[in-house]
């Protein structure tokens, strides 16, 4: 009888790693030829464009809101260990914070 193996093979981070980076060349190369045809420039990778004063307000409230909620709900959620709320979840946020406000 054939033995059976259970978990990980041994060169799967390897191949991991080799898509990874194969993806990463592949979207830098992608980027860098569509700003060449399209003669667009390079954006800074945090730019801070705010349209107007209202603009930057509501940013930043936005972002000291998620830091709060971030900080408030990892609180709450250790200490409602066995079930924590779901909605306070530091990934759920991270979802709301993408999605939500744009």
């Amino acid at each position: 009888m054939g033995t059976v193996n259970y978990g990980i093979d041994s060169s799967f981070w390897l191949k991991l790693l080799f898509i990874l980076v194969l993806v990463g060349v592949l979207l830098y190369s992608f980027n860098a030829i569509m700003r060449r045809v399209l003669k667009v420039e390079k954006r800074k990778l945090f730019s801070l464009d705010h349209v107007n004063s209202l603009h930057k307000k509501m940013d930043w409230t936005i972002r000291m809101t998620f830091i709060v909620l971030l900080i408030f709900g990892g609180i709450i959620n250790i200490l409602r260990q066995p079930e924590p709320i779901l909605i306070l979840q530091p990934y759920i946020l991270m979802i709301m914070l993408v999605f939500l406000p744009y």
